[in-house]
């Protein structure tokens, strides 16, 4: 049975549709051009225009796509649905199964809506090219939208796609240019929706993968979706569960075509309707994938067959494309695995690679008219995925080395070069490894440390045995390099075998620094391993102040102070001798954080200069190691500036955000959320809280854990949530034991959580030890548990050495003039004359911790001064006064959501005796908030004017309708009114 001939090798000429018009909605919106018969004219050799059709069996038009109306479908309704904020679809399949022709229909569906439509078809052999997807993706974003991002952004992302030459003095951080693409598509979002789409996400190299993820997970309300296909059997660089909200993403599996569907397929493709008998074997053949149907039929050449039985069986899909790979010329051949090699395969780079080869320049034109290439964008791009690694698959080992050293002349770009270089020596080459070398610094200054890292590590296996020094040199910039690109076990391997086989000198020390400074969290580990480099490092005066810095900060961490002093004062003169900014800046922010646990008070005017050196710095390093950063946390350690405070925070964090330096965000967002604890803000701090365990996540900063644990278990005491506290305190305490600032917290927490229920002796026992333990070290700092101590001794009976610690800690405050702890030893010094039975002199020290407190602004240490007036006031017999000190104290505590106090301050009013105050035993914070909300004022209004949380609000708002015997807002005024007449 012949069937009308559409021969030629891939199929020749074939029927040409109805051709229409090519829409074009500029190269800004980054769209694909393609006309709805799939026609794309090829620039021949003599420059003339090559008229012949290249219409595919793969790029049909929209009413062609056979078979696919449910799929269809959920596309249309993905697409129109992008217009209402963010949204994901993943179309996973077979290979051939026809993902990239739904892919397709997808974009032709946002151009129709006016979309701008970023679209990239990574392959298997660009997936080690550093942001290769992300050129492509971001290739139609017009400059006037990079100009309108802030300068970092616009330099980082505008280096990482090769539109400005990179610097060795400026390099690109890691997630600077993630930061940048996430600001541009913001930009173009607001113009119109953005449909982001790339077909094989699977191939994506890892540089662009994190620039997606980055930008998909922090989209919040911008009309921007993201379509992607992923062949079955491949693992996607990302999860979109792990990034979007559930009901934002949805998977659509592609099945095989029905029979109905593959005999319209086959008479529309083929021109031919086969029998029933026939069609059913071809699609059990074939099992419904319309790729493998359509090249079993094209085997068949111009013979169909009249029965069932005639129709062959092929082994696999890959067997029939290499048989029709055979049957084109040898430069046909040449430009098909120049287009799979190449990551930017222009027309003139195959023709190039096809001089190179001494093929015909007739090769291209001769495999787009064998359908195995196609002409888009102005690239010369796969039919089919298959074509291109079929024939390369099938070169031998030689052959593919010899391709690659051809392509290696014709790549314009040094990191590929480079890798073709790599890939066409089989041999240590010295030049080889040089040029990998240069293109992995190349890539680690557009912000890809994981390109750098496979290219070091292509470098290291041909660079020649002989070359140690060499060797050892590049072995420690892959650590370096995998570090920074999360491989933190890989980086350890390589600094170990350095610091163990490397020649003694200031290469082996930097490794050894390496693994104490990133590595290491135990000091009785890492500290001989900063011995070890100290000494390996003589006469190199930067590297030894950076020995000398890090282990400043080991010693205070395991509480050694003295220790860490002298330290830091070295780790000082050995930076100043290097005149190198970059070593002195945070030589001096260590500096300070020692002398203020030291009790110096120069410590601000170290901190000050090295904020200023800082700024000195051509090329800053990641901001968590930054004076700026080191100036915020202390700040948030000694509290008694509250705006200072939130200045310094706020630089950080928008440094940070600027940057998207999530650790930095992590390493921020921990103390602040104490600090907010402090000042009396639960609400925010549960906000800081969740946000900042967020920013570890991503940044897998798992060294904060317990410090977020410690956190959450204030926030849960302060609620009033005792048990939930006491166990993440205990679990907290349990992963940071050698790590002095977070274990004495959560030390001070336990022992806190047993004074407030009576049991100041277990209170005790957690107190005393940790505090002997940090002044024997050498601690001169006030520490906020020494306030609970005294109280502790105090309800004890113990007045002799609570009155010792509290003169111990009043002469340390007024010595370092920390006003928190001038506040809170007043409160102190009030409780310990009232037991001694000075009332009128307890009455004046409290008196005056309210006064500190309230100048402070910290709520917490307010309430609990104001809760021990009313105490000692009313054991003076004064219960009005006691009653209003009390009322003032429960008004703190219930706007700030502080309930483990709130209850405390009720018993003790019920103590007290005194009738309620009219109007219907509202308090005053009741009372207000009442009388707001019977004026129609919201619930988030009130929060805001009487600042308080809305949770609070709410709290007060359920009291006052018991106490007036109401149910709802509407029976609020009424009821005010008849008690204010009354």
């Amino acid at each position: 049975m012949k069937r009308p001939r559409r021969g030629g090798e891939w199929g020749g000429r074939r029927r040409k549709d109805k051709d229409e018009s090519n829409t074009e909605r500029g190269a800004a919106h980054g769209q694909i051009l393609h006309s709805r018969s799939g026609s794309t004219a090829l620039p021949n050799q003599e420059g003339a225009r090559d008229t012949r059709q290249m219409a595919s069996v793969l790029a049909v038009p929209p009413w062609r796509v056979i078979g696919r109306e449910r799929e269809l479908a959920t596309i249309r309704d993905f697409v129109a649905g992008i217009s209402a904020g963010p949204r994901s679809l993943l179309l996973e399949g077979a290979l051939g199964i026809g993902k990239t022709t739904l892919w397709r229909a997808g974009l032709r569906a946002a151009q129709e809506h006016s979309y701008h439509v970023l679209s990239c078809r990574p392959s298997e052999l660009e997936s080690r090219l550093a942001f290769g997807a992300a050129i492509d993706l971001l290739a139609g974003v017009d400059d006037a939208v990079l100009e309108s991002l802030p300068v970092p952004q616009r330099h980082a992302l505008e280096v990482a796609l090769l539109r400005r030459e990179t610097s060795g003095d400026a390099p690109v951080q890691p997630r600077e240019a993630a930061v940048g693409a996430l600001g541009a598509i913001r930009m173009l979002a607001r113009s119109a929706a953005v449909l982001i789409a790339v077909d094989d996400v699977q191939w994506l190299d890892t540089p662009s993968a994190r620039v997606l993820a980055y930008v998909i997970r922090r989209l919040e309300d911008e009309r921007v979706g993201l379509l992607m296909t992923r062949r079955d059997g491949t693992e996607s660089p990302f999860r979109l569960e792990q990034l979007r909200p559930e009901e934002e993403s949805t998977s659509l599996e592609i099945p095989p075509l029905t029979l109905g569907a593959l005999h319209h397929l086959v008479r529309e493709r083929v021109g031919i309707a086969f029998p029933r008998p026939t069609l059913a074997r071809l699609l059990r053949t074939s099992g419904g994938n319309p790729f493998f149907a359509l090249e079993i039929l094209r085997s068949l050449g111009d013979e169909m067959p009249s029965t069932a039985a005639e129709l062959p069986i092929p082994g696999s899909l890959r067997e029939l494309v290499a048989e029709r790979l055979a049957t084109l010329t040898p430069a046909a051949r040449e430009a098909v695995l120049a287009s799979f090699a190449l990551s930017r395969p222009a027309p003139a780079a195959i023709e190039s690679a096809l001089r190179a080869a001494r093929r015909s320049q007739s090769g291209l034109a001769a495999a787009v008219e064998a359908d195995a290439l196609e002409l888009r964008h102005g690239l010369v791009q796969l039919r089919h995925p298959l074509i291109g690694s079929t024939l390369y698959d099938e070169l031998t080992p030689s052959k593919r080395r010899a391709l690659h050293a051809r392509l290696a002349v014709v790549s314009e770009d040094p990191e590929e070069a480079a890798r073709h270089h790599a890939l066409a020596t089989s041999a240590p080459d010295e030049e080889v490894a040089d040029l990998l070398e240069d293109a992995a610094r190349r890539a680690r200054n557009r912000g890809a440390p994981d390109a750098a890292a496979e290219l070091l590590d292509l470098a290291l296996s041909l660079t020649p045995g002989d070359l140690r020094d060499t060797l050892s040199r590049r072995e420690f910039a892959l650590a370096q390099d995998q570090y920074v690109a999360g491989d933190p076990e890989g980086a350890r391997t390589r600094w170990r075998r350095l610091a163990d086989e490397a020649a003694p000198g200031a290469l082996r020390a930097e490794a050894l620094w390496s693994l104490a400074q990133f590595m290491e969290t135990r000091p009785d580990v890492s500290e001989p391993l900063l011995a070890q480099a100290l000494a390996e490092a003589d006469g190199e005066f930067a590297l030894q102040a950076n020995v000398e810095t890090t282990w400043a900060r080991v010693a205070w961490w395991a509480s050694r102070f003295g220790d860490s002093e002298t330290h830091a004062n070295a780790a000082v003169e050995l930076a100043e001798r290097t005149g190198d900014p970059a070593v002195l800046a945070p030589a001096l922010a260590e500096a300070a954080v020692v002398a203020r646990y030291r009790g110096r008070r120069q410590w601000r005017e170290l901190l000050d200069r090295a904020v200023a050196v800082e700024r000195q710095i051509e090329s800053p390093p990641p901001l968590a190691t930054l004076p700026t950063m080191v100036r915020a946390l202390i700040y948030l350690a000694v509290g008694d500036e509250t705006e200072a405070v939130r200045a310094y925070v706020e630089e950080v964090r928008e440094l940070a955000r600027r940057r998207g330096d999530e650790w930095a965000l992590a390493s921020i967002l921990a103390p602040l959320c104490e600090f907010e604890c402090r000042v009396g803000d639960l609400e925010t701090a549960a906000q800081h809280l969740a946000e900042g365990r967020e920013s570890m996540r991503r940044a897998e900063a798992w060294h904060l854990v317990p410090s977020y644990t410690y956190d959450s278990a204030l926030i849960d005491a302060l609620a009033g949530r005792v048990d939930e506290a006491r166990a993440q305190a205990e679990e907290a305490l349990a992963e940071s034991r050698e790590l002095f600032p977070i274990s004495s917290r959560c030390g001070w927490l336990l022992g806190f959580l047993a004074l407030m229920e009576g049991r100041p002796g277990e209170a005790l026992d957690r107190f005393e030890p940790e505090l002997d333990r940090i002044r024997a070290d050498g601690l001169f700092e006030p520490v906020r548990l020494e306030t609970d101590l005294i109280e502790a001794l105090v309800l004890l009976g113990r007045l002799d050495d609570a009155e010792e610690s509290l003169s111990s800690f009043l002469e340390r405050g007024r010595r370092v003039g920390r006003q928190w702890a001038l506040a809170g030893g007043e409160r102190c010094r009030g409780v310990l004359l009232a037991s001694q039975g000075r009332l009128d002199e307890a009455a004046e020290a409290l008196e005056q911790a309210v006064q500190l407190s309230e100048k402070l602004g910290h709520t917490l240490e307010l309430g609990r001064a104001l809760l021990a007036q009313g105490i000692v006031t009313r054991r003076a017999k004064r219960k009005r006064e006691a009653d209003e000190a009390l009322a003032r104290a429960l008004e703190v505590f219930e706007r700030s959501g502080m309930t483990l106090f709130a209850d405390r301050v009720q018993a003790e009013r019920a103590r007290i005796g005194l009738r309620p105050h009219a109007p219907s035993e509202l308090t005053e914070t009741e009372q207000r908030v009442a009388e707001l909300a019977a004026v129609g004022r919201r619930n988030g209004e009130i929060a805001v004017e009487l600042f308080m949380s809305v949770r609070a609000v709410e709290a007060n708002l359920t009291r006052a309708y018991r106490k007036l015997g109401i149910r709802s807002r509407s029976e609020l005024a009424s009821r005010l009114a008849r008690t204010r007449r009354s």
